[in-house]
């Protein structure tokens, strides 16, 4: 019954931006971060397509991905989702 009432507002709802091909990792600070271009070394300088947004409320892992929600540049929140095996250690490439 829960899942037909969801799917009734399925299109009403905020779907969550997919990075599933971006190499990303979490700052001590809890924000995240990610670039576009697959590009490690911008990644770690917070270069090139490299964006960072904070992270609000815990993650949610599943089969492999995970889902945070994130504040928006517009003062808003979004959801995204990246890909486990994308997760970098900067201490890596130190």
């Amino acid at each position: 019954m829960t899942n037909e009432i969801i799917n009734k507002f399925n299109e009403h709802l905020v779907k969550p931006d997919l990075f599933l091909d971006d190499p990303w990792f979490v700052h001590n600070n809890g924000a995240v971060s990610w670039n576009s271009e697959n590009n490690i070394e911008d990644l770690i300088e917070g270069d090139g397509q490299t964006y960072t947004e904070e992270s609000y409320g815990e993650s949610v892992e599943i089969d492999g991905y995970v889902l945070f929600t994130l504040g928006d540049s517009c003062g808003g929140q979004r959801q995204v989702i990246f890909n486990l095996n994308n997760k970098i250690d900067p201490k890596d490439f130190a």
